[in-house]
Order: structure tokens, then C-alpha cells, then sequence
């Protein structure tokens, strides 16, 4: 198989392999508008300008372009319920108080030193282990010399639905995106990485609340938690990368992608849910051109590097 697989298809292959022949064999997706999947990619936008070459909060103004640029005319659908508060408005005002946040109380983000090498730039990279080579993609958001001198791997997020609790790191702890980017970096660049950072920044329907709102909350609007890993839960992520290699070419093979239905439900529901409920065949090929549509080629990256 020619893709070289990043974490975000991977992860999809995991949790149900028919979910990952839909959208990156069949390369298909919804018709309607992913607003959570639009301010994302348009705030990782802001943030390559307020970051690149050092962070400057007097860069507000080009970020705001920018942002505004890649959100386009999008607006969420008339009677939208879910996420009804994601307009290009409502984006540039969450990047406003994101920058106030930041100058008011700074962290290693703002204090370090950035390296451009890694900045929002996709890499591919073979990964060797006892003797078993893997070969994996990705793009991390940021790579920052801390004033300790040490390499850190920072990946942007932008919670559309949850609250940045104790129990939101959680999830990144356990899982193997951050692990496989602190090894890219380490194979690229012949240095070791002395571990990752999650930039969390609420975007709910209260995310672009004033400061004195977020005083009576037990979550925080935007934060940065340090989450290192140990060589052998490093390895575990090689391991993870080739046994989900391994299922995609079995897969491949017999022509057979197995649906998980105790995924359907994931995240809200899962896109793909009308094909797999489809009775007859021309019922789906009906669905696959009138509710989904190709894959841009950018878009895909876009969504794999997020």
C-alpha cells in the first residue's frame, strides 16, 4: 500500500477498521460543514504567525488575517444546535483573549525559543526498532528550546466540547501521537527530547468568556501541561505503529474491513454511521454521492497533522 500512514489514520484504523476504509481508502467525507475541524485548522493558522520566529503578541493583527482567510464564509448551518458558536467571529475574539492570556501570564511557549525546523512542517520518518522498521508521517505544531536548554514537542488543541480539567490530560497521557512525534524528532535530529506539551485551548461556547468569568470555574480557558514518557512507553508506540500497519495490510489483503460497532458512538457519532446502516448496495452508492464527497489532499493533511 502506498500511504504512509500518519498517527490520526492509524488511530483511526484501531478504533474501527470500516471507518478507515471510508475515509482513507475510499477517501470520502460528510458534505456538511465540520465547524469544530474549520476553527481548529483556521486557529492552527493564528497560531503558526503569533509563534513563527519567536512569539509576539504585537503579531495579533496578521494572526487575525490570517485566521480569517482560512475560515472563509463558512457559517454553521441555520437551527445549528451543536457548536452554534463557531463563527469567524467568535474565532478571532478566542485568539484576542488567547494572546491577553498569554502576555499576562506567559509559559515556556511564550518564554522559549522556538526551532523552525519543526514548526507546522510534515515529516516522514523510519522508525527501527529490534530489528523492525516502520514508516510513519506527521507534523507536530511546534518545537521549543526551553530556557533550560532542553527539546520540547508541543502539539496545539482546541477542545470544541470539553473543559480543560485534570481529566482532560488524561487522554494524551495514554495515548501514542505525542510518544511517535518525541521519537520523530529524536531520529531527525539526532538530539533527545526531554518531553511534550500540550497547549490546550478551551473552545466551547465559553471559551471566549472575559477573564473575571473563569474565576468562578474549576477549569481554566487555556493551559499548557508537561507530559513526559519513558523509553520503554516510547517503544510501546513503535509497537502500536507496526501492529496497526500489519491489520491494514491483512485488511488490504483480504479485502475485508471489519466495522467495531462499540465505536459508532465515539465523539459525538461517527460520520460514517448512514453507510454502514445502508441495507442494500445501491442505497449506499447512492449516499456516497449525495451526503459524501472526495477528500481534498490538503484537507486531509490538515487533519491528519491536527
Amino acid at each position: 500500500m502506498g500511504r504512509i500512514e500518519s498517527y490520526s489514520s492509524l488511530s483511526t484504523l484501531a478504533s474501527c477498521a470500516q471507518k478507515y476504509a471510508y475515509g482513507y481508502v475510499d477517501r470520502l467525507e460528510r458534505t456538511d460543514i465540520n465547524l469544530p475541524l474549520v476553527n481548529g485548522s483556521a486557529m492552527h493558522e493564528a497560531f503558526r504567525v503569533m509563534y513563527e520566529g519567536g512569539w509576539d503578541p504585537e503579531k495579533y493583527e496578521e494572526a487575525r488575517g490570517v485566521l480569517r482567510k482560512a475560515w472563509g464564509d463558512i457559517r454553521p448551518p441555520l437551527g445549528a444546535k451543536k457548536h452554534a458558536h463557531l463563527t469567524v467571529e467568535y474565532a478571532e475574539l478566542r485568539l484576542l483573549r488567547y494572546v491577553q492570556e498569554r502576555v499576562e501570564n506567559p509559559t515556556i511557549l511564550e518564554r522559549g525559543e522556538v526551532l523552525p525546523s519543526f514548526t507546522e512542517k510534515l515529516h516522514t520518518f523510519k522508525w527501527t526498532l529490534g530489528g523492525e522498521t516502520v514508516e510513519i508521517r506527521g507534523a507536530p505544531d511546534l518545537l521549543v528550546k526551553g530556557k533550560d536548554g532542553k527539546l520540547y514537542v508541543v502539539d496545539h488543541k482546541f477542545p470544541t466540547s470539553s473543559w480543560i480539567t485534570d481529566y482532560y490530560w488524561l487522554k494524551y497521557s495514554l495515548g501514542f501521537q505525542l510518544r511517535i512525534y518525541s521519537a520523530m524528532v529524536e531520529e531527525i535530529l539526532g538530539v533527545e527530547v526531554a518531553g511534550t506539551l500540550i497547549n490546550a485551548v478551551c473552545c466551547n461556547d465559553k471559551g471566549a468568556d472575559p477573564p473575571e468569568a473563569w474565576k468562578k470555574r474549576s477549569s481554566v480557558p487555556s493551559s499548557v501541561r508537561l507530559i513526559s514518557f519513558t523509553r520503554d512507553r516510547i517503544e510501546e508506540a513503535h509497537a502500536w505503529v507496526r501492529g496497526n500497519l500489519m491489520l491494514r495490510d491483512a485488511c488490504e489483503t483480504s479485502g475485508l474491513w471489519p466495522r467495531n460497532e462499540l465505536a459508532c458512538d465515539d465523539y459525538g457519532g461517527c460520520e460514517f454511521l448512514p453507510l454502514c446502516l445502508a441495507v442494500a448496495d445501491h442505497d449506499r452508492d447512492l449516499l456516497k454521492t449525495t451526503r459524501y464527497q472526495m477528500k481534498e489532499e490538503r484537507r486531509d493533511e490538515a487533519e491528519d497533522e491536527g
